[in-house]
């Protein structure tokens, strides 16, 4: 069957105010950003020629180099007219159907784009089909295919600062002249709350180990219904400890989590370990403690299809490998506002450095505690606070936290928050360094208050002094607020 000859254009430019010179950042093994999607859109089949087009500066050159490496024709023009870019390269090889992807959308989908083909050259009407104003599949995997005859009435419409000389389609989705038909995704495809484009620092940390999972597992040729999988039903390695991990195994057994693999600290370490298995009715494939895991490579990790890990209250610290190659992330609660109290005894320092306390959900990355924060919620500390009354409060809010966002962290619908405090960190061993009182030492009443409300953790721990015998005596305090004023 006779048709019109199919271009499909990739428009692309180093100029970006946001994350600067995307385009050629590493992405996946040694394919940049763009040499990845270009490589992606040589396997459609549905397309006469496939067309780079970016602006004419000298910055733009190695964009074209990237094309010519790869045999893609390189068409160049004005820096901010996009749509005059699209003209000339339609021009350039007498395409009469125009297919438009942008270069921050490195999972653009060639077997999507062939079908959307199949389905505009179906209707003999159509002239502009589109997936991204009304998105159904995952925004960024998509395309826009228009007629030249609609390409060129933008371009004689526009004027110089109209959207659409830059973003070449505003025009056709508002022109009464040019009807759009909007893509509907089928169920397997329908993911529309997960983006993938890249426009950000957070994009690009979000985007590029989803791709190169999918790209281990499928080659360059994984389609969306692969993505949607991964972030709709990803595999879950949960380090789990003590009553967060308790609780929190508990919600995400109740959320319908698939957890595939189980971590525990070891039996002389845990708290609720028996407990923590016992949520899950035997159902994990793999429960072990986390002192194998130094012989459980990332790898192992691969070979078990795990797409994202959560520790709760687990001291386990992830190795670089592990974390570049887990697809949507590893993410920890922390009892403190972070960056400040990282580390051990977050509850005790509060009260000690008299501070704010909180809880943190973070992104882990190979230094402790510093992971790019994606929610914090503050917590006051009175006077009747003890080291173990606010820890119970502290979990209680990490717990909330994981309830209120999990769902949002498969998906990526989460943005990073700027710090707000100072950076600070505590190691186990100076976590205890003050609950021997030195009772010939100098203290403040405040600071000596406390000291003994940081280590009051009811029955089972206080701070404490030596008398002069060598005999221990523990230290605890009661604080009431008086309700009535003295005249």
């Amino acid at each position: 069957m006779n048709r019109t000859p199919v271009a499909i254009v990739v428009q692309c430019r180093l100029r970006s105010t946001r994350l600067p010179g995307k385009a050629l950042l590493p992405f996946v093994e040694d394919m940049s950003l763009l040499e990845f999607l270009l490589r992606r859109l040589q396997l459609c089949e549905n397309s006469d020629f496939l067309i780079l087009t970016t602006g004419s500066e000298p910055a733009n050159d190695p964009i074209a180099e990237v094309a010519a490496g790869l045999g893609v024709d390189c068409i160049r023009g004005p820096e901010d007219d996009v749509l005059r870019r699209f003209v000339r390269a339609a021009d350039y090889v007498g395409a009469q159907t125009i297919v438009r992807v942008c270069a921050d959308n490195p999972l653009t989908d060639p077997i999507l784009i062939d079908e959307m083909i199949d389905l505009y050259l179906a209707s003999a009407n159509m002239v502009h089909l589109a997936s991204f104003a009304r998105p159904s599949v995952p925004y960024g995997v998509g395309c826009a295919i228009f007629s030249r005859d609609a390409l060129g009435l933008a371009d004689e419409s526009c004027l110089v600062g109209d959207p659409s000389r830059e973003h070449v389609e505003p025009f056709m989705l508002e022109s009464p002249d040019i009807e759009t038909v909007h893509y509907i995704a089928g169920p397997e495809r329908y993911c529309p709350d997960l983006q993938v484009t890249i426009d950000r620092q957070r994009d690009y940390d979000f985007v590029r180990p989803i791709a190169a999972a999918l790209y281990r597992r499928h080659g360059l040729g994984f389609r969306t219904e692969d993505l949607v999988r991964l972030v709709t039903k990803p595999r879950l390695a949960l380090f789990a400890n003590g009553q967060l991990g308790l609780e929190g195994a508990r919600f995400l057994r109740y959320a319908g989590a698939d957890v595939a693999v189980l971590v525990l600290h070891p039996q002389w370490s845990s708290r609720y370990r028996d407990e923590i298995i016992e949520i899950f009715d035997g159902n994990i494939e793999n429960v072990i403690d986390y002192t194998a895991i130094e012989s459980l490579t990332p790898k192992w990790f691969e070979k078990n299809g795990i797409d994202i890990i959560l520790t709760l209250w687990s001291s386990y610290i992830f190795e670089e490998a592990l974390i570049e190659q887990t697809p949507l992330g590893i993410f920890n609660l922390h009892n403190s506002m972070l960056p400040s109290l990282g580390g051990c005894g977050a509850n005790i320092w509060a009260i000690l450095l008299d501070v704010i306390s909180g809880a943190t959900l973070h992104r882990v990355t190979s230094v402790i505690d510093r992971g790019p924060i994606i929610e914090q919620r503050p917590l006051s500390v009175d006077w009747p606070d003890t080291g173990g009354t606010l820890f119970e409060k502290q979990n209680e809010l990490m717990l909330q936290l994981l309830k209120d966002r999990w769902h949002d962290l498969p998906i990526g619908r989460y943005d990073y928050l700027e710090p707000v405090v100072d950076p600070s960190y505590f190691s186990k061993s100076q976590r205890d360094r003050k609950k021997l009182i030195d009772l010939d030492g100098q203290y403040s009443a405040r600071d000596l208050l406390n000291i003994i409300r940081a280590y009051q953790f009811g029955d089972q721990d206080a701070a404490h002094f030596k008398d002069d015998m060598g005999r221990i005596w523990d230290v605890r305090v009661s604080l009431t607020r008086r309700e009535r004023n003295e005249g």
